[in-house]
């Protein structure tokens, strides 16, 4: 008896661990296919194609810049990109670094990153550093942006961007 309960939580103990283990590894799955999506936005602003950045997002994405401007669904993110690839940031590039990957579920999380935007090696002087949020959605098994909010890093004394406290 006593060695049949033995083998028992051998038996337990291992599927634990394993189930442990599978689940870790479906995790490191999930983040490698966020970080390649993040990728794939750097990509797509570095070469000013609003159509290929859109394809990151759900088509009903909810999207606020960090100067407050809101977009709602593929065709404003596209048209609302486009138009700052052609003009204020023509020729850039967007480099984003992930500081958090949160799961809140097995098919969503919430993804921090800080962002710069850069021309010739240089981050642009009238754009903050900022911190998006993002909030990842799995849907059969990919791996796609729901919602990001896009909030800038303020200096040491300022109330809002580019206002000091008097």
């Amino acid at each position: 008896m006593k060695r049949s309960i033995s083998i028992l939580l051998a038996i337990m103990t291992l599927f634990v661990f394993t189930a442990s283990a599978q689940a870790q590894n479906g995790r490191a799955e999930d983040e490698k296919a966020i970080k390649k999506v993040v990728g794939n936005l750097m990509d797509a602003w570095a070469a000013g194609d609003a159509k290929s950045f859109a394809d990151n997002f759900y088509d009903d994405v909810d999207y606020t810049v960090w100067n407050g401007i809101r977009m709602s669904g593929r065709e404003e993110n596209i048209k609302g990109h486009q138009a700052i690839f052609d003009t204020i940031y023509k020729d850039t590039r967007m480099e984003a670094e992930i500081v958090k990957i949160r799961f809140m579920t097995d098919d969503v999380a919430a993804v921090q990153t800080k962002s710069n935007i850069y021309r010739d090696g240089k981050a642009l002087e009238n754009v903050p550093t900022a911190l998006p949020l993002l909030v990842f959605q799995k849907t059969n098994g990919n791996w796609k942006i729901a919602v990001l909010q896009n909030t800038p890093v303020i200096k040491q004394g300022e109330l809002v961007v580019g206002r000091t406290v008097n």
